[in-house]
């Protein structure tokens, strides 16, 4: 078995172990890449990447109001989330006949576990 093949291999043992200990869901494909890698192909990767969505209000005057996380992962990432995005510098408002309006954004914000 070549090395990256074998850290592939524990790593995903890791991930499953963690999985099964905590009710996570996991789904794990079988990586079919062919190259010598260090196990951190992007196939394998992509199974410790999670998903945030929050969404929130831009004011009239670009400000930031009412965040609501519609997707969490849990494991204090949603509020980190909601945390970074309440940070974040005034937008330009949205408009409408000229006029600035208030608008619900949608942004997905990635988190990668290592």
């Amino acid at each position: 078995m070549k090395r990256g093949e074998r850290i592939c291999n524990e790593l995903k043992a890791v991930r499953r172990h963690i999985a099964d200990e905590n009710g996570i869901e996991l789904h794990q494909e079988e990586c079919k890449h062919t190259g010598d890698c260090r196990g951190t192909c992007p196939k394998c990767e992509a199974e410790v990447r999670c998903l945030e969505i929050v969404s929130f209000i831009i004011e009239k005057d670009g400000s930031i109001g009412s965040v609501i996380i519609r997707r969490d992962i849990g494991f204090g990432c949603g509020k980190e989330a909601a945390r970074v995005v309440k940070m974040m510098p005034k937008w330009n408002p949205a408009k409408n006949n000229g006029k600035p309006v208030r608008f619900e954004f949608n942004l997905p914000i990635e988190f990668s576990i290592k």
